[in-house]
């Protein structure tokens, strides 16, 4: 038997979790000798399976390639959402949320630290694209690597009075502290209807903040003139 999720390369706190929480919850999952796999933490459902093995569910989601392919090997127990829910056919009654609230670590520090910074924390690929710490620190913020350790992201949340998240599980764990957040797009490679579908899950609307502009690395030099001027 083993977990399936999605090791980023480089790191990614939200996919990591499945290395932590699973063995802490079913300490001998990975001792029983029958061929299936377990979903886990993550947008896992996209129809890339195989039909012929057996696959328990244990709140995966479907992203917005809506690809689901049921077959009569898989196992529900439960999906991240009722748009989850939907593509697979199944009762509303198991889209009941998303399995990292299950991280025994995010039962400490309710509420956070209220004389706080705001906290930003970006989608893994963001970060990857801009100076996020000058950028946090123009802003009066503080900025949280989604690339980290789960723990260490954990504990700079705690530290935040307030939130704000262009990475999913950056707003999962918050919610589950019960420190004030509020969802951003950044980069415009948002995921809308995963976080639609979690969302539902907490009875809150999606209302983004949304950058006025895409964020890059560098700009090509010919696009750094407007047209008909010269490029000497």
């Amino acid at each position: 038997m083993n977990i399936k999720y999605c090791p980023i390369e480089g790191g990614n706190f939200g996919d990591t979790l499945n290395t932590m929480v699973w063995d802490r919850l079913f300490p001998d999952l990975t001792l029983h000798k029958e061929d299936m796999l377990v979903y886990g933490i993550g947008t896992l459902l996209d129809g890339r399976h195989d039909q012929s093995r057996k696959k328990i569910v244990l709140g995966s989601g479907i992203g917005e390639a809506h690809a689901a392919m049921p077959d009569p090997n898989w196992d529900f127990r439960w999906v991240r959402g009722p748009l989850s829910a939907q593509e697979f056919g199944l009762p509303s009654e198991l889209a009941l949320g998303d399995p990292a609230v299950l991280w025994p670590a995010l039962q400490a520090g309710h509420g956070g630290t209220p004389d706080g910074p705001i906290g930003l924390i970006p989608h893994y690929r963001t970060w990857d694209s801009f100076d996020w710490v000058q950028v946090a620190n123009d802003a009066s913020m503080v900025v949280i690597n989604p690339r980290q350790a789960p723990d260490d992201v954990v504990a700079q949340l705690q530290s935040c009075s307030r939130v704000m998240a262009e990475s999913l599980h950056g707003a999962i764990c918050a919610d589950a502290m019960a420190i004030p957040w509020a969802p951003c797009i950044l980069a415009h490679r948002f995921n809308e209807f995963k976080w639609r579908d979690w969302l539902a899950t907490v009875n809150r609307d999606f209302s983004p903040m949304v950058a006025d502009r895409p964020l890059v690395r560098s700009i090509n030099k010919p696009r750094l003139w407007p047209i008909g001027w010269p490029a000497w």
